[in-house]
């Protein structure tokens, strides 16, 4: 028997008591909510969900594991559109949003979900640490903009307890519809990781590590990882392989404190985009401040101008050891695509993409 033929057809949810688990459901409301968490130490899991999970108010301890959560497709004013991720605490009482919740969930894993076809896998703002994204699987995530991640956390604070993203792949296929009309609909990847105005601390560094980025859509300021957007401090980009994503590869956009280590970082052929950088330190917010090592990275990139593989405007700032840049034997072989699943699904429970 299929494995999606063991799960319950189930109306949306709202969660209001600590300590519950919800298990094996098909929940539907694609335009919609799914699941409202408004409780504490709260597990989803082994769930298909078509729809959104709402991470309401102050909630904390929330692990979402094993689910899988796709074709979520709100409707209305952009304004109210991108509120929506696969998992999201909207945003709050900020940027017109029509949907004001309180805010500060902390204390929150999501592991091993198949996100597909969602405006952002996951999407968390005013959140604290710990938090941890990892070995999750994120498929065409679409927009919006300035949504269309496979995960953004903006105004989130790590300063106590880590953010931690790693073990994850992300894949944007370039020619799937909504992926080739951005700059005229707002609709198409933006990001695959973005970190917005968020801070981690000398302790507890925001650390993105050892994730699988590929794809690009039309957009003119994509990028495959992109933090300090806004500014923030504390962020570590280590061992992350990033191909084909069109504008920028890794983008570091303001902030301090900076370690960017052992990054594989390449396109070829050239993007839609003919500016595009491998390795962009660019300001787009506050200030950069020192520390920022880049080390032991290789970057080949090519656009349409030519090889892009660097752009640093704040030399004098950045200590650079070690890296290659713009040489294709100092890449060597490309990395094989990982399997399109969750690398991090937990054996022994029920992982409801699989057919």
């Amino acid at each position: 028997m299929s494995q999606l033929h063991e799960l319950t057809v189930s109306e949306p949810i709202v969660i209001t008591e600590d300590g519950t688990v919800i298990s094996k459901l098909k929940i539907i409301n694609p335009e919609g909510f799914a699941i409202i968490i408004k409780a504490n130490h709260v597990t989803i899991q082994e769930c298909e969900i078509i729809g959104a999970i709402n991470l309401y108010g102050s909630i904390h301890d929330i692990t979402i594991q094993n689910n899988y959560i796709h074709d979520l497709t709100p409707q209305g004013e952009i304004s109210y559109i991108k509120q929506f991720a696969g998992i999201t605490t909207t945003e709050g009482n900020r940027w017109d949003n029509p949907l004001i919740q309180p805010m500060g969930a902390e204390n929150i894993t999501i592991r091993g979900n198949y996100f597909e076809n969602c405006p952002t896998g996951a999407y968390l703002v005013e959140c604290k640490g710990p938090i941890t994204f990892s070995g999750n699987f994120s498929k065409n995530h679409r927009g919006p903009f300035p949504r269309g991640q496979m995960v953004q956390f903006a105004l989130c604070d790590g300063s106590l307890a880590q953010i931690l993203i790693e073990h994850n792949f992300s894949y944007v296929d370039p020619k799937s519809p909504d992926q080739c009309k951005r700059e005229a609909t707002g609709f198409g990847a933006e990001d695959h990781i973005n970190g917005y105005c968020s801070t981690g601390s000398e302790l507890f560094p925001i650390r993105v590590r050892n994730n699988f980025i590929y794809g690009y859509s039309s957009s003119s300021c994509g990028s495959g990882i992109m933090l300090g957007d806004g500014g923030g401090g504390h962020y570590q980009i280590m061992e992350n392989k990033v191909y084909q994503t069109g504008n920028a590869g890794i983008g570091l956009s303001g902030g301090h404190h900076w370690l960017v280590r052992a990054n594989r970082i390449y396109q070829n052929p050239p993007a839609s985009q003919y500016n595009g950088k491998g390795l962009q330190i660019d300001n787009y917010g506050d200030a950069f401040g020192p520390p920022i090592h880049v080390e032991d990275n290789v970057v080949y990139w090519m656009c349409g101008k030519g090889d892009g593989s660097l752009l640093c405007t704040i030399d004098k700032l950045v200590s650079f050891t070690n890296n290659h840049f713009g040489n294709a034997n100092a890449f060597g072989e490309l990395d094989l695509l990982p399997p399109q699943v969750p690398s991090g699904a937990i054996e022994g429970l029920l992982k409801p993409w699989e057919v």
